[in-house]
């Protein structure tokens, strides 16, 4: 598994958006048709207005691919953030019905330590839930915006992971350490309803 990975968000028109999805899942059955350990996952996020795809870096120019494919379909510029891991241990594939969580955090370069130390009990902590899949931080070239892939059995286990006590502890010292406020996409699974 590589140590890198491409998310790339590829906005939408609402009449195209199946279209494109069926598409992006075909190219994610294909990779993993090649290699069973190759990440691409589709997914669909809650505001409806994109579509994300993770793949491992280098395994295929999704937005060249999209771009060739379906130039009519795209609303507006397609974005690939290139990430580093810095502490990732959930390799596999996240089921197409899981429910996705991506914070996007920029901490205060001067409380970084104290940042990532917070930031550790709280990946040590969720790790160890029973209806966490994934609890992932990777960073962005430069390193100065980290990014949390977090993914969930359900919706209830995001809550169960929200009561937590470690998360009531750890969330509002976290947020005291930031730069700029969280942005956190959400993406629920197919068939949801959500949007």
């Amino acid at each position: 598994m590589s140590n890198r990975i491409e998310l790339t968000c590829i906005p939408v028109a609402a009449a195209h958006r199946e279209q494109l999805l069926s598409l992006l899942r075909s190219m994610s059955q294909g990779t993993r048709a090649v290699s069973n350990r190759a990440r691409f996952d589709v997914y669909e996020p809650a505001d409806r207005d994109a579509l994300w795809v993770l793949a491992d870096a280098g395994l295929e120019d999704i937005a060249k691919v999209v771009q060739h494919e379906a130039a009519g379909w795209i609303s507006r510029p397609i974005e690939t953030h290139t990430l580093e891991a810095l502490d990732a241990v959930n390799p596999a594939n996240v089921p197409d019905d899981a429910y996705c969580v991506f914070p996007i955090l920029v901490p205060d370069p001067a409380r970084r330590a104290s940042f990532m130390a917070l930031l550790q009990d709280m990946m040590k902590n969720t790790r160890r839930e029973p209806g966490n899949y994934r609890y992932d931080l990777y960073q962005s070239r430069g390193g100065g915006t980290l990014w949390m892939l977090e993914a969930y059995v359900d919706e209830a286990a995001i809550e169960i992971h929200r009561s937590s006590d470690y998360y009531q502890a750890n969330v509002p010292r976290i947020v005291e350490l930031l730069a700029a406020p969280i942005r956190v996409h959400a993406r629920l699974p197919p068939g949801s309803g959500a949007g």
